[in-house]
Formats: C-alpha cells, structure tokens, sequence
C-alpha cells in the first residue's frame, strides 16, 4: 500500500489487552496501524493509550496473524459505551503484518 492509505476490511478480532481476551473486528488496516471495534460486552474497558495489546487478526481467507504494539487512542463508543474504538500501531511484527495486508490486497 502507498503511504497513508487505507484498506477497508472487516476481519474478525481478538485482542489480548491487560490478562483479558476481547472479540471485535479490524474495520480498517494502514500501513502501520489498525482501527478495531470490540463486541459489546456488559462493561466497556478502558483501553489506555500507550499500554501493550495483543491483536489477533483472521482474514476471510482462513488466514490468522498475531501482532504486538500498543495502543494509540481508544474512546468508549457511544450511545452505551459497552464497546470500545481502538487505534492500534503495529510495533513488531511488521514483516508479518506488510505480507498479511499484501495477501489482503491481491485478494
């Protein structure tokens, strides 16, 4: 991908976040960094800019990557707030990661 763009995806989720195991999905990925939604759940986390997070991506293709890095932003989604909104910057990895959004994009 060019510098600053955007793949738009929906791509199940897992996100491995403080001892915790959440399902989302990645809604759009970029060249280094990852937009997620969390599933509802009962109490929305607060998902703490710069804190360590563990995302666990599975590609309709059957595909799955595990990535590392921290959190850049995340706000509680309104009306409810029971899910989160989460920026996620890849930070090892990022081999992985470049031939995972390669596959995406001949896909």
């Amino acid at each position: 991908m060019s510098p600053l763009s955007k793949k738009i995806v929906s791509i199940q989720a897992e996100l491995d976040y403080d001892s915790a195991l959440f399902t989302g999905r990645a809604g759009s990925l970029s060249d280094d960094s990852i937009f997620l939604e969390t599933s509802p759940t009962d109490s929305s986390v607060d998902f703490k800019p710069g804190s360590l997070l563990e995302v666990r991506l599975k590609a309709p293709t059957g595909q799955t990557i595990n990535l590392n890095g921290k959190i850049v932003w995340s706000y509680k989604t309104p009306p409810h707030c029971l899910t989160n909104s989460i920026v996620f910057k890849v930070s090892d990895s990022k081999d992985k990661y470049d031939n995972f959004l390669q596959r995406l994009r001949n896909d």
